[in-house]
């Protein structure tokens, strides 16, 4: 106790407890009144966090209801081209519009070029059935003497532009120019040239299914009917007309006007090259002729492939010879020849990987002739002496065209508008612009009317669309020269060393299987021989007339013809075994490559 008070007592307790408890004040202490309530710093966090995400979110549900309309703008778009004839991708179509209206192409008149021996055109067909069915669009714009391949591309970023890639020729024909404009301004000067004495060579070049045979089969019939009316002018014929056709097919070369019969080509001691055997048939009207190069095109090797229902495999040669009159013996020498030459398609590498063997060996055997021809006309029209024509039989049966003093030759370009034939069409008009050699630094300048050229660069920067060179702005409205030499340098370079890895496989697989064949051929005769050894033997044993016969002498020739037998066959296995090597190390090849 202190002072006589326990510390215990009920009314000590009692002010103890209140003094204890939180939150209650003693009535005799006034507690003071609370001040304002301050809000804590992370409750003013979590509010900014939130009004954050709220325009977050509206600005997504922004962007979300953008890309709906412009979704839906693309959809009427498409409807609306679709009603207008317009098909493929909506973006691309309007950057190449934009191009062409920014750059007005003006085309000039066709005008042959006096004393060239090499003339290059180019002929743009329209879209076909299939590509229009596939809503394919044109990527082309052709303006006699330019050809502008719109190259679609699309950057890391998904952003689509135009790769724009300017070529110049000696003529260019558009979807619009006939398959006669082409002939009176290209291939109207051979005839001509023909009657002069001289050897001219028309021939079509272009991927499988861009119009070769279609536009030399027009270029055929016409030149035919000219022939003819030069050749009987004034009622008298000058000349016997004389005609023979023929393809190179692989390693073969087979006549047209004789069933396909195999031809040999050889060369004399003094270089000329000669088709033995080939048949020459006379024709003395324009109908009989045509009704000759009607019989050999429908012997021509075809195959269906990816690209053409009904793809050339062969190089089809079809010759009008002008002979002396009275004189139209297959060893005379002709006045003048016009060798119109309609090539197999070309084909890439990667473009025959569904292609069985027959096919992929033929592409190759097709296109190791295309790159000798170029390389012969690029040898002739730079004036070379030497012409390797013997790189081919195509080149070797064309030799006269290549030598010949007088020769002319022109070469069509055959090229499809379609953009997923883009990489072919710029591979077609690379091959053509290298026949014709041009001089390093040369420009192309294209043909855009006056005050174009500051609009070009805007719409050019504006489309996200670039020129050969990579350039975008003022540089849109020109492009150096050689487009084929800048970019694809290395990829060119790749292509090349797996094509002639190829080709070289391909051309052991056909020794081997020529091989094969002859030793086969030879085993049969054999065969046949030693069949009729055993017939005689069995003739001297079992004959009626013979009484006795000598068993020592019949056992020994019999083991002798076993023996032989066996000798042939065992040979043919090995060589049949050397034979599946080589196909084994083609199929290898092609999927190293082409897969």
């Amino acid at each position: 106790s202190l002072g006589g008070a326990s510390l215990w007592s009920p009314g000590a307790r009692d002010t103890a407890a209140r003094r204890a408890m939180p939150g209650k004040a003693s009535p005799s202490v006034k507690s003071p009144s609370p001040g304002p309530k301050r809000a804590p710093d992370s409750a003013k966090k979590g509010g900014a966090t939130l009004n954050k995400i709220k325009e977050l979110e509206a600005a997504r549900q922004a962007r979300r209801q953008e890309a709906k309309q412009e979704k839906q703008k693309k959809v009427d778009k498409v409807k609306r081209n679709e009603e207008l004839g317009i098909f493929g991708d909506v973006e691309f179509n309007e950057k190449i519009d934009a191009w062409r209206g920014a750059n007005p192409m003006v085309s000039e008149p066709h005008v042959p070029e006096p004393g060239a021996r090499i003339c290059v055109c180019v002929r743009e067909r329209p879209l076909n059935s299939k590509e229009v069915a596939r809503h394919e669009h044109a990527a082309l714009t052709a303006a006699n003497p330019y050809v502008v391949v719109h190259e679609s591309k699309m950057d890391v970023a998904k952003v689509k532009f135009l790769n724009n890639i300017p070529f110049k020729f000696d003529h260019v024909f558009g979807p619009e120019d006939s398959s006669e404009d082409l002939y009176q301004a290209a291939a109207r000067p051979l005839v001509d040239f023909m009657m002069e004495g001289g050897y001219a060579t028309v021939f079509a070049y272009g991927q499988t299914g861009s119009g070769k045979t279609f536009t030399m089969r027009h270029v055929q019939t016409m030149a035919v009917n000219d022939t003819f009316k030069t050749v009987g002018k004034n009622g008298v014929p000058k000349y016997e007309v004389m005609v023979s056709c023929f393809e190179i097919y692989g390693p073969r070369c087979q006549d047209l006007l004789n069933y396909r019969e195999r031809l040999d080509i050889l060369e004399d001691s003094k270089g000329r090259v000669s088709v033995v055997g080939l048949t020459k048939k006379r024709a003395t009207s324009a109908k009989q002729l045509e009704e000759h190069f009607n019989e050999a095109a429908s012997l021509r090797t075809t195959s269906k492939t990816d690209a053409n229902d009904e793809s050339s495999r062969s190089h089809s040669v079809c010759q009008i010879f002008l002979q002396p009159p009275g004189d139209v013996s297959a060893e005379a020498k002709p006045h003048g020849v016009l060798s119109i030459v309609d090539l197999a398609g070309s084909e890439r590498g990667q473009d025959t990987k569904s292609h069985n063997r027959q096919l992929r060996t033929e592409a190759a055997e097709i296109n190791t002739s295309l790159l000798a021809l170029k390389e012969c006309i690029r040898a002739l029209s730079k004036h070379n002496a030497h012409v390797s024509f013997r790189a081919s039989k195509l080149t070797q049966v064309l030799k006269a065209s290549f030598t010949f003093k007088r020769s002319m030759t022109v070469m069509v370009a055959t090229v499809s508008p379609a953009a997923t034939s883009a990489d072919h069409t710029i591979n077609t008009l690379r091959y053509a612009d290298r026949v014709k050699e041009k001089a390093a630094g040369t420009r192309i300048v294209l043909p855009i009317a006056q005050g174009a050229a500051a609009a070009a660069a805007a719409a050019a920067s504006g489309a996200g669309s670039t020129t050969h060179d990579g350039s975008d702005g003022e540089g849109a409205a020109e492009a150096t020269a050689t487009p084929p030499d800048d970019e694809p340098e290395e990829e060119e370079e790749a292509d090349a060393e797996a094509a002639e890895a190829y080709a070289s496989a391909v051309e052991d697989l056909r020794s081997a299987e020529e091989s094969l064949l002859a030793m086969h051929i030879q085993a049969v005769e054999q065969n046949a021989r030693m069949c009729m050894d055993e017939g005689t033997l069995l003739t001297g044993v079992l004959d009626k007339n013979v009484i006795d016969y000598d068993i020592d002498e019949y056992a020994e020739k019999l083991e002798a013809i076993l023996l032989s037998r066996l000798s042939i066959t065992n040979d043919l296995q090995r060589k049949l075994s050397e034979f599946r090597t080589r196909l084994r190390n083609e199929e290898a090849i092609s999927r190293m490559h082409f897969d």
